[in-house]
């Protein structure tokens, strides 16, 4: 099973408690050890491995990016692989997930209303935080014996969390529709207030602005948008 992170803050102590057991030499990392298998291979071979179980549903594997996604309509979804930094052969060797959705009709949207840095970007977390329990997950792969478990445990994952989240970026009506109740959106309140202007739901909009200044009066800089 991958561990479970409840916050940054503890994922920060994973990784620093990680590169510490890692013995150093000379002030660098020393060789893994001899005949282990790298850790960029275990993770490019489980992470294709996940991503083959969704081919079938329009998604591709970019090896060398360490990610598959596919195009619906204008959006592009997106799941991405991140190596732990203190992986090291034959010692240690983990993987995080993260979801990502893009459209280039917002995008054009953006450009079109003077957006600063316009990528079209709707949303991004690690896939832990589409989960009820809110978290970073990690997936430990060294061990050869459980390898299996912990890929049928990530294509799991992304099957019972991020699919459903995805399914409501494939059009402009599902998302017009389900707007507020994406978390992954409304937590970002800018994000949340410049899609909702894309879909020329002024009322969604205000809500969004009023439930969020209600609740942290002092962050109305974040609404700040040049075509406001």
């Amino acid at each position: 099973m991958p561990k479970s992170i409840r916050s940054i803050d503890e994922l920060v102590g994973d990784v620093f408690k990680n590169r510490q057991s890692v013995p150093r030499s000379k002030g660098r990392f020393v060789p893994g050890t001899p005949g282990a298998e790298k850790p960029s291979d275990v993770i490019k071979a489980t992470c294709g491995a996940v991503a083959e179980q969704f081919v079938a549903g329009g998604f591709r594997w970019a090896k060398s990016k360490l990610e598959f996604s596919r195009k619906v309509g204008s959006f592009t979804h997106k799941i991405y692989f991140q190596s732990d930094s203190a992986n090291r052969a034959g010692e240690y060797v983990a993987v995080m997930m993260h979801a990502t959705v893009y459209s280039s009709a917002f995008a054009d949207w953006q450009t079109a209303n003077g957006v600063v840095g316009a990528s079209g970007y709707i949303w991004g977390s690690p896939v832990g935080d589409l989960s009820p329990k809110l978290g970073y997950l990690k997936w430990q792969l060294r061990d050869p014996a459980a390898r299996p478990s912990e890929i049928e445990n990530m294509v799991a994952t992304v099957r019972d969390f991020v699919m459903p989240a995805f399914e409501v970026y494939t059009s402009h009506e599902a998302l017009c529709a389900q707007l507020l109740q994406r978390e992954e959106i409304v937590r970002f309140a800018h994000y949340a207030l410049e899609i909702a202007l894309r879909l020329g739901d002024t009322g969604k909009a205000e809500t969004i602005v009023t439930d969020y200044l209600r609740l942290r009066p002092r962050n109305a800089h974040v609404f700040w948008v040049e075509h406001a």
